[in-house]
């Protein structure tokens, strides 16, 4: 017999499907988190920037903006993101701390062998980049 004609087998599939609702609203939006920090850094990265230290220097800088408008920018407006990494850079640079690490500026080869190419990011089904000549 089916789960949907035995009262006690449907109750208890019933009970289930509450906790799993229960459940994956909180994993929804730890996967939405994950997912816009991913496209930020991406990003970040094709600005020759890290993530980590593009975060501090807004920190510094006092812009509030939440990652899920961070991450909507980077996709939809690059060009006001690029002015957001060139704020969050000037702000490191003025408080005269070291970078912790020389990050290579983005080129073609680099990012072939990115996240970028990888995967679908942005909605993207295919990033086309022109062949290296090497």
């Amino acid at each position: 017999m089916a789960k949907r004609s035995l009262f006690k087998t449907a109750n208890e599939q019933f009970m289930k499907s509450g906790n799993y609702a229960y459940r994956d609203r909180r994993n929804k939006k730890r996967e939405f988190r994950a997912l816009w920090i991913t496209r930020i850094s991406a990003a970040c990265r094709a600005e020759g920037m890290q993530y980590c230290r593009f975060i501090e220097g807004l920190t510094k800088a006092g812009i509030t903006l939440d990652r899920k408008v961070m991450a909507e920018m980077a996709v939809s407006d690059p060009a006001s993101f690029t002015q957001l990494v060139a704020q969050a850079a000037s702000v490191l640079n003025q408080t005269g701390e070291p970078r912790r690490r020389n990050l290579r500026p983005a080129t073609d080869h680099n990012l072939k062998s990115s996240v970028l190419s990888r995967r679908p990011l942005f909605g993207l089904s295919r990033v086309h980049l022109p062949e290296s000549e090497n």
